[in-house]
């Protein structure tokens, strides 16, 4: 199998210079899907678990993180080999390679990772910033996983047993999270419009552009990487990774707080108008502590935390809308939320 470092991306690999596929057995393919599932799953469930505020229903993210999987990793082979097919025969391979990597595999990626949040962001789940985050890498986890089973495979056959371990270990542990983070970062600025009372579409292309340069800086810093002597490509993965990761977590746990400080505000109007009463809102307050401090001393109920958060934020998104587009069934939901937390509080069952 012909394999080309600089091509940072699912086309990587040449399927045409395969060696005989009886060096392919059914226990590697088997390892190789286990090795790539296993870890991405794992990296997902830590992201939303993450979100201590209001967590997503994990079907959503199941489906964002199939949704990397196959259909954002299917249309970027499709549009990679298009534009691979209608180039190279005009442009000289190294010029190719070095387009590759800073624009066309960041571009076509991130756009096909991108769409479905485009669409995702008007779902009555998708409240707030951290949520975008939490979808956005899952789909990146998602399309770090197909991208992983193909390498493993194709490493396999064309380096032996040694070459398949060491790529398992470097792209399960480094390179697929990139997809995530950079996903992340889309997420969180599409999130952002339920918030900003800009318009939608500059956010949109904001999280976009944000997303195609982090990757055109990891691809370039690999491909630099690549070429020297200095540093190990696993060096500098070793000090890279573990930034990544913070920068995913810093970016989440300034959302939460961005969202803690939310649910303050939206909550302490219920409070003046009677829904809430000051004790309760004390409590609920002190629940949305980084970390939980406070839950382990607050009594109130699961579903009493779940509903009152979700109306902080309904009731910012309906400050900040710009579009009346839905904007009478977000009025509905609202009521529907507050007429729930009334009937909890009157059960007295929270204190």
């Amino acid at each position: 199998m012909k394999f080309t470092e600089s091509r940072c991306g699912l086309w990587a690999y040449r399927l045409e210079c395969l060696p005989d596929s009886t060096m392919n057995p059914l226990w590697i393919v088997s390892l190789s899907a286990i090795g790539a599932l296993v870890p991405m799953t794992v990296y997902t469930l830590i992201v939303w678990w993450l979100d201590c505020h209001e967590r997503e229903p994990l079907r959503l993210v199941a489906l964002s993180l199939l949704y990397g999987a196959v259909p954002a990793a299917g249309i970027s082979l499709a549009v990679s080999a298009l534009v691979e097919h209608l180039l190279v025969p005009t442009v000289l391979p190294d010029l190719f390679d070095l387009l590759a990597v800073t624009l066309f595999v960041p571009v076509i990626e991130e756009t096909a990772k991108a769409l479905p949040l485009y669409r995702l962001r008007r779902h009555t789940n998708f409240n707030n910033a951290t949520d975008g985050i939490v979808y956005g890498s899952a789909i990146g986890f998602g399309f770090g996983m197909t991208e992983n089973m193909i390498y493993f495979v194709g490493s396999f056959l064309a380096g032996g047993y040694q070459h398949w371990v060491w790529t398992m270990l470097l792209r399960t542990v480094f390179s697929a999270t990139v997809h995530a983070f950079t996903t992340g970062l889309a997420g969180y600025f599409i999130g952002r419009i339920k918030f900003s009372r800009t318009a939608a579409g500059p956010m949109l292309g904001l999280g976009l552009a944000v997303a195609v340069l982090g990757h055109v800086s990891w691809n370039t810093m690999i491909t630099l990487v690549a070429g020297a002597r200095s540093m190990s490509q696993f060096q500098v993965l070793l000090v890279i990774f573990p930034a990544v990761f913070l920068g995913l977590f810093i970016l989440m746990q300034h959302s939460l707080h961005e969202e803690a400080r939310i649910i303050r505000q939206e909550l302490a109007e219920e409070a003046t108008i009677g829904v809430l009463s000051p004790p309760l809102l004390r409590q609920i307050i002190a629940a949305h502590r980084p970390w939980g401090r406070g839950r382990r001393h607050a009594s109130i109920t699961r579903d009493l935390l779940t509903i009152s958060t979700r109306l902080a934020f309904k009731k910012r998104e309906q400050r900040c809308r710009q579009e009346t587009f839905g904007i009478g069934a977000l009025e509905h939901e609202i009521d529907g939320l507050r007429d729930g937390l009334r009937r909890l509080c009157l059960n007295g069952d929270n204190f």
